[in-house]
């Protein structure tokens, strides 16, 4: 095997075991964000304390903070205000409004008593069932009235509204569980793509000259997918995961986003004005080697350009989970221009090749450097 062939194989190695590093990354982040805090969530969510005692017949005003799912229950034991209720378990007949103090509309209740759908504290001092349901489309304060369907005013019951708790149960589990299975898909698909590079590595290792350029495309595919949903990873958990609070990083994040853009939008013109693009082709079927602009000072623009994307939105964040993922976006975009550089040489030939030892890599700053040296010298 040759010795360029081999330095090849070694990069894909190495690509290939970072992907199942980034698959535990994912993993690990995604219980760290959820588990820890479950039982504080249970705790929060499944609370007495969030619901208002009302003393029916009679009227009290509730401040709804969030939308959603909330319910009206039967207090049949009760203590409200240190006086102690008692009452039938069967529910009696009550007429109900809940309105909304803003804009006077009347929120519709559905019945939903189920005798099992109970809850109550330890010592059983506060026992309750499910008598409706209702929806809160808008957050805000409204007033719960309730009476007798019958216009009598004995005995006093108590009603307790408030976040439906079956549905807080159900959606607490939920996710739980899809954040089990998004774990579990991190882990097994990272293994499943790692150990399909390691194939392709291994075949490419015993294929023949007509088969090279082939596996040379489908490797540049590969990379080019694993640093494009390496990159919008990186972008979209920058949203979604804390920040840092070091503005040092972010303005160095800005700085990197504002030259990213540069890089990445400046190559489509000049590559279409100056590459001599086939009738039919993209921008990147170019048949003459391009070295102005952007391109006389560094060979991959646009593959450095994605780099500083991610970068920049991995100081943005500062977490540690999207700046892992950013380094893998970043290793994966330098695959690819080493590999593009391979496809350039057999399409190009002699040019290329002298275009390569004139113009840096990726290293911006040389290319700069060696800019200004050779237009002072022509001077």
């Amino acid at each position: 095997m040759s010795e360029k062939k081999a330095r090849s194989s070694r990069w894909l190695y190495g690509l290939a075991i970072m992907v199942p590093l980034l698959g535990c990354l994912t993993a690990m982040v995604l219980v760290y964000q959820w588990f820890p805090g479950l039982p504080g969530t249970f705790g929060a969510k499944l609370n007495l304390d969030n619901l208002t005692q009302v003393v029916v017949p009679g009227s009290e005003e509730i401040v709804f903070s969030e939308s959603g799912a909330h319910a009206v229950y039967y207090e049949y034991r009760s203590v409200m205000d240190g006086v102690v209720y008692a009452s039938s378990e069967e529910p009696p007949a009550l007429a109900c409004t809940l309105t909304s103090r803003a804009t006077g509309a009347e929120v519709g209740a559905v019945p939903d008593y189920v005798r099992t759908n109970t809850y109550a504290t330890k010592d059983r001092e506060r026992v309750g069932v499910l008598l409706q349901s209702i929806t809160i489309d808008q957050p805000g304060a409204y007033t719960f009235s309730c009476r007798y369907a019958d216009g009598r005013a004995e005995p006093q019951v108590v009603l307790a509204v408030g976040p439906n708790f079956v549905w807080e149960f159900f959606g607490i589990a939920a996710r739980t569980v899809l954040t089990v299975v998004a774990g579990l898909a991190a882990l097994l698909g990272s293994g499943i793509i790692a150990a399909l590079m390691v194939l392709a590595i291994a075949v490419r290792r015993r294929r023949s000259p007509q088969a090279d350029e082939h596996r040379q495309r489908s490797l540049r595919g590969l990379a080019a997918w694993i640093a494009a949903l390496a990159t919008v990873g990186t972008i979209v958990l920058a949203e979604f995961l804390p920040r840092g609070d070091y503005a040092l990083l972010r303005g160095a994040g800005v700085g990197l986003l504002a030259l990213a853009a540069v890089l990445i939008f400046s190559p489509f013109l000049l590559l279409w004005k100056y590459g001599r693009v086939e009738d039919g082709g993209t921008y990147m079927q170019t048949r003459a080697v391009v070295d102005r602009g952007l391109y006389a000072l560094i060979r991959h623009p646009q593959y450095l350009g994605y780099m500083l994307l991610a970068g920049g939105f991995a100081l943005l964040s500062q977490h540690w989970l999207v700046m892992a993922l950013g380094l893998v976006a970043v290793a994966a975009l330098y695959f690819q221009g080493v590999e593009e550089e391979r496809a350039c040489l057999n399409r190009l030939g002699a040019a290329y090749r002298q275009y390569m030892q004139r113009v840096p890599r990726f290293n911006l700053v040389l290319g700069v450097f060696r800019k200004l040296s050779s237009s002072m010298q022509e001077a």
